[in-house]
């Protein structure tokens, strides 16, 4: 395994380290939301929710679409999902 592959493994856990940004993926662990139901969830702002979502989607951990005015985000794929459960697992056998 080369050393890029692992800093951007690294960076991986970086953005999931994030308290705010780890809510926002429970949130939408099951379905796809608008921003504003993502804000409402986490209980944060609009804006601080729009920033953090962008963080997440440059990074291919969420995707998002676009109906009429209102974008709707959404897990991009399972693996990330599976990395945030076995996390989650992990966290509750260790307690």
């Amino acid at each position: 395994m080369s050393v890029e592959f692992v800093k951007e493994t690294a960076e991986l856990f970086k953005v999931l380290g994030d308290f705010t940004r780890l809510k926002i993926v429970n949130s939408l662990k099951e379905k796809e939301l608008s921003v504003r139901q993502i804000s409402e969830a986490v209980e944060i702002s609009q804006s601080l929710t729009s920033h953090q979502l962008k963080k997440l989607k440059d990074y291919g951990i969420v995707k998002s679409r676009k109906e009429g005015i209102t974008n709707y985000y959404s897990i991009k794929d399972n693996h990330v999902l599976e990395i945030y459960l076995n996390a989650l697992e992990h966290v509750s056998e260790c307690n």
